[in-house]
């Protein structure tokens, strides 16, 4: 009995689930990557690779911030909310968290000169999953659950610089640190009085770096053409087993391994004509070798997301109405996530629309809200409707003058 037991704990993800808590499919892998920060850029569903907002800092591409006319400070808050349905049952799940904590000083903004530092989240994992459990045996059928608990993912600090070599060419670069841990737990609850509950958690602790280079290229005037390139080291992963039973002594195990995380690479462009910014991103991570958090019932492949996004940017003479100075952003977003389960590819489809509103001085409060669907009810999955949203907060103060030069 305990045999079969320990197999379906193997195997639990293969059968029907319930869940509340994140997204069901932040059990796999690294969880939900966050391939961008700030309210600004959710509003045009993500797009950041080639949009030269001079108030909003892209943790995207480093080359964005030579646009940034004043020094800086951006911090930001993200909310989602999901409606979780599989063959038989919905359920409500929600959560939050910070949306990072980034500065920009804007050294000298005649040749885009700036250093950036920042920390925000890199990925996700937070769900909550109840399979029910079926053994028969000779004693006769015994029924229960388990339960898969997981929070935490994978979190960066980064410090980088930009600068414009050429009137139409800025490059940037950074280093990030990648840091953080995940909690996974996994517990077996019987509906017999005599059965042993277990519970074994295991805490994966982080420890990588990454370096990202990116460019912003302005062929014709007021169209922009961004690229970024994400490179990454190995990750360092110690891992902690704690086994846990009523009847048998408690157990600890610890072991290092060492993955490595694929290379990210993304392409933008935008223009703009009168009020209007155009704006769309490619980018994408192959995922396909990751050995690393996957069950017999899935596999791992490349992750690609294709944005789109548009902006009606705000008047910036403060005497302006209020309603012309706010800048409005509409967005749309699709993502081949990294994720096939049980031979069924997991997607998502989101819109998005947001607000940039001037308060006081060169201060703005960024807002944007996206709903969307990701995965399917086909083959035992789950199908997560979800809306989000994002708040961010970003003030501005002049600490630097541009140097004198000689022409």
């Amino acid at each position: 009995m305990k045999f079969k037991l320990y197999i379906l704990i193997i195997i639990g993800f293969s059968i029907n689930l319930y869940s509340q808590g994140g997204s069901n499919y932040s059990v796999y892998g690294i969880g939900d990557l966050q391939n961008g920060l700030g309210a600004a850029f959710d509003g045009l569903g993500g797009t950041s690779i080639a949009v030269p907002f001079s108030h909003s800092i892209s943790t995207r591409n480093p080359a964005q911030w030579s646009f940034i006319s004043s020094t800086r400070i951006q911090a930001g808050y993200r909310f989602s909310q999901q409606l979780v349905t599989n063959s038989t049952n919905t359920i409500y799940q929600n959560n939050g968290k910070v949306d990072g904590f980034l500065i920009n000083f804007a050294v000298d903004t005649t040749i885009g000169a700036a250093v950036d530092i920042g920390f925000g989240p890199y990925s996700s994992t937070n769900y909550l999953i109840s399979s029910p459990v079926s053994i028969n045996d000779d004693l006769g059928t015994v029924t229960g659950r388990m339960d898969y608990q997981g929070q935490g993912g994978l979190a960066q600090a980064y410090i980088g610089t930009s600068i414009r070599p050429l009137r139409n060419l800025s490059i940037g670069a950074s280093i990030i640190s990648l840091f953080g841990n995940s909690t996974k737990s996994n517990s077996t609850v019987l509906d017999i009085a005599n059965a042993t509950p277990t519970r074994t958690d295991l805490i994966d602790t982080y420890n990588g770096m990454a370096f990202r280079l990116g460019l912003i290229y302005e062929p014709i005037e007021k169209l922009f053409v961004g690229a970024y390139s994400e490179i990454h080291s190995n990750l360092d992963i110690t891992q902690n087993y704690f086994y846990y039973s009523s009847y048998l002594p408690d157990s600890t195990y610890t072991f290092d391994v060492t993955k490595q995380l694929p290379n990210q690479y993304g392409f933008g462009l935008s223009y703009t004509t009168g009020k209007f910014m155009f704006a769309g991103d490619y980018m994408w991570q192959d995922f396909s070798n990751l050995n690393y958090n996957i069950s017999p019932n899935a596999k791992f492949r490349k992750y690609t997301a294709a944005s789109f996004g548009i902006s009606r940017l705000g008047n910036p003479n403060v005497s302006a109405p209020l309603t012309d100075r706010t800048t409005y952003n509409f967005g749309i977003t699709y993502k081949q996530n990294y994720l096939i389960v049980n031979n069924t590819e997991i997607n998502e489809l989101s819109g998005s629309f947001g607000f940039s509103l001037p308060i006081v001085g060169n201060a703005f409060l960024d807002a944007a809200f996206a709903f969307g669907v990701r995965g399917a009810t086909t083959n035992g999955l789950v199908s997560e409707k979800f809306g989000r949203m994002t708040i961010s907060i970003s003030l501005g103060d002049y600490w630097f003058q541009p140097f004198k030069r000689d022409f």
